[in-house]
């Protein structure tokens, strides 16, 4: 029966996994329930062979420390399996759950102002905290062994859309030593940044601060600015290979991860996807602005790997147990239960 197979065995006489272009949506198990079956039937009727799952599942994956639970998620594969779509798993470490942060307070991320983020939303976490980066690998273990046998999960994707600063004390040692490594010698940074101007010379690397706009007067020197954003590039290109390297090695599938609006660039997404297989970015651009689509698949298409656009729905529409279209490896388009072909949709960029 379906969702009572041993764990990453594949389903005896199911279709075989569909070949690309992908067409495919976000879809969220854990929101579903009992409705994933008339889900699936919909996705069917329109075109679509490939969902992405569990970005944001941790608390279910790990609903306590130590305490793993992933029937939900194999039964959820084993009926995309069944119904011949292939299946994306993420890692859930864009959204830590509340066990995490209440008993590992350090994990969190701190604002300029000073304030500790708490349990709520998504990306309250450091990259830098070595507390969160040895759960994340372990949580990325785990879902490997889970399901390095499912021959119907096609690739995996590390995280969601990486971006965000912390002025936390861990972010300030690993800025410290990022900055000696670069430099070497105070006196090379001194002579790099002209810090002599405005009597802003250093005698040793502690002492250069992070660049918090909330503890200055007028604003800081630009190449202070500028290394703290490679440094916190970084930090979240560091945090993304220790799960791909996990998952890589325990499935042999390809990795990726979601690049956000290219426009906004936080991320040196060329060391990004510089380790991983697969080449994503999410577009938060209407449909009737098709330019920004050109614009922004052209800033990712030069990094010469397989391709993936995603299409998301705008952020202030409700959460949908599936919305988000996804052309897998190629374009990508919007795609409701209403909208009709996605393919033709997708053709038309």
């Amino acid at each position: 029966m379906i969702g009572l197979l041993a764990a990453g065995q594949p389903l005896r006489g199911a279709p075989p996994v569909p070949q690309p272009p992908y067409v495919g949506v976000s879809y969220y198990p854990e929101v579903a329930g009992e409705e994933i079956d008339r889900d699936i039937r919909q996705m069917k009727d329109i075109g679509v062979n490939m969902v992405r799952m569990g970005e944001f599942s941790w608390c279910r994956m790990e609903p306590d420390e130590g305490a793993f639970d992933f029937k939900w998620l194999h039964q959820a594969v084993d009926k995309f399996a069944a119904a011949g779509m292939a299946v994306v798993l993420c890692t859930p470490t864009a959204a830590p759950p509340v066990w995490l942060s209440e008993k590992h307070p350090d994990i969190l991320r701190v604002k300029a102002s000073g304030q500790t983020l708490e349990h709520g939303g998504r990306r309250q976490y450091c990259p830098n905290s070595p507390t969160y980066q040895k759960f994340a690998v372990n949580i990325a273990e785990r879902l490997g062994d889970e399901f390095a046998k499912s021959s119907s999960v096609i690739a995996w994707q590390i995280d969601n859309e990486f971006w965000d600063d912390c002025f936390c004390p861990r972010c300030e040692v690993a800025f410290h030593a990022w900055l000696k490594q670069r430099f070497g010698t105070i006196e090379a940074l001194n002579q790099a940044w002209l810090t002599v101007l405005w009597s802003q010379q250093y005698q040793s690397f502690d002492q250069v601060p992070l660049p918090n706009p909330e503890r200055v007067q007028g604003s800081h020197h630009p190449s202070l600015r500028a290394a703290y954003r490679h440094f916190m590039s970084d930090s979240y290109v560091a945090f993304c290979n220790a799960q791909a390297e996990v998952l890589r090695g325990k499935t042999g599938k390809p990795v990726t991860t979601n690049a956000h609006n290219p426009v906004y660039q936080r991320i040196d997404y060329e060391r990004l996807f510089e380790h991983l297989e697969i080449v994503g970015t999410d577009s938060y651009a209407g449909a009737d602005n098709l330019p920004r689509y050109v614009f922004e698949a052209d800033w990712m298409r030069p990094m010469g790997k397989r391709f993936c656009w995603r299409k998301q729905p705008p952020t202030t529409a409700p959460a949908p147990r599936w919305a988000t279209g996804i052309r897998w490896s190629f374009h990508q388009a919007r795609c409701t239960p209403k909208c009709g072909s996605p393919t033709r949709w997708a053709a038309r960029l």
